[in-house]
């Protein structure tokens, strides 16, 4: 008997989108979507000033924008020994409103800066961007003194004392001063509430063609006036 021929057919694999590992087919993933870079932005402003001065707050607004929304954290930093955050952590992407409070003094020079700082999510790259704030001196605070140009030794001579503040008003005094052994002057200080003093001083002692009192003014300062001084001559005639 002949023997016979068996062929065997064997019908080929086909792998439609998949990778084939050992006997299992396993789906292949789509390709992981590339990050983009989300915009930052920062603006400040001074309350009603062209520009901030020591203990002025300066509000300033941020924000952090794309498409899909980020998610991540947006973090605020600044020179501590130069000035003061209202906070350091922005809790709101789309709208952050803080306060900036410089210190010290101000200058012609002076900039401060703001940064912020991204943090990334699974959409965005991390980032930062920042701004410069100049940080000018506070304007001094106006003062005017005027007084009788002559008075009587033993009369009183009246004087008018002037203040113009800048800023938000500010509860301080100007302090009015003469030697204590050459007259008396009333009232010894001046509210910084009020626009105008009336003062009156009452020279002692003898009076004669070379003397010369001198009257001062002066106020030491708030966070939005820096300190100021005047002063005003009377002579003191003597008695009739």
């Amino acid at each position: 008997m002949n023997p016979q021929r068996i062929r065997l057919r064997t019908a080929p694999l086909i792998i439609l989108a998949g990778i084939m590992i050992g006997a299992s087919l396993v789906a292949a993933s789509p390709a992981a979507a590339a990050k983009a870079h989300a915009s930052i932005f920062i603006f400040c402003f001074g309350p009603g000033q062209p520009q901030p001065s020591p203990g002025y707050p300066h509000s300033c607004q941020a924000a952090v924008q794309g498409q899909p929304a980020p998610t991540g954290t947006l973090k605020i930093s600044a020179a501590t020994y130069k000035g003061t955050l209202s906070t350091n952590t922005c809790s709101s992407l789309s709208s952050c409103q803080f306060t900036y409070t410089p210190k010290g003094k101000g200058s012609d020079y002076r900039k401060d800066t703001i940064t912020l700082i991204y943090s990334g999510d699974s959409n965005y790259y991390s980032g930062r961007t920042s701004t410069k704030i100049s940080v000018f001196a506070s304007p001094p605070i106006g003062l005017s003194l005027g007084c009788h140009d002559s008075v009587p030794a033993g009369s009183t001579a009246f004087c008018s004392l002037s203040i113009q503040t800048h800023g938000p008003s500010q509860f301080g005094n100007v302090t009015l001063k003469v030697p204590t052994y050459k007259g008396t002057v009333t009232p010894t200080q001046c509210s910084t509430f009020t626009s105008s003093c009336f003062v009156s001083y009452t020279p002692k002692g003898r009076g004669y063609a070379t003397r010369v009192d001198t009257i001062t003014a002066s106020y030491a300062g708030d966070l939005y006036n820096s300190p100021a001084k005047v002063t005003e001559k009377i002579q003191v005639t003597a008695a009739p």
